[in-house]
């Protein structure tokens, strides 16, 4: 969103049209979930409550507008990584020790 903002030169009006018609925001869908949509503005956490819409739920998630039960994914973020899943940092020494056994085991040849 902010490099649209950026491309928009900072005018949100733009940027809020562009939303409207690149999300497929209604008239219909606005006066149907204008009560839910002006909680969820104000307070996110509310999709959350057991008494939200599922089929707004769905709708948003949908449209892209949410990303909805993201907790699933909190053991795989939370654990530790092995050394195998680490990548590899990249060190200058080690480039100019792999230049020098390179170039020992080319004169050894010679």
């Amino acid at each position: 969103m902010l490099s649209k903002l950026y491309l928009a030169n900072w005018d949100k009006d733009a940027v809020v049209t562009w939303l409207i018609r690149e999300k497929k925001l209604t008239p219909d869908f606005v006066v149907k979930w204008r009560d839910w949509l002006g909680r969820v503005i104000n307070d996110p956490e509310v999709l959350w409550s057991p008494d939200a819409p599922e089929e707004l739920i769905r709708q948003l998630m949908a449209k892209n507008l949410i990303v909805y039960n993201i907790y699933e994914r909190a053991n795989i973020l939370d654990r530790p990584t092995t050394t195998r899943e680490r990548p590899r940092t990249w060190h200058w020494k080690e480039r100019s020790i792999a230049n020098t056994n390179t170039q020992r085991s080319s004169q050894a040849s010679t």
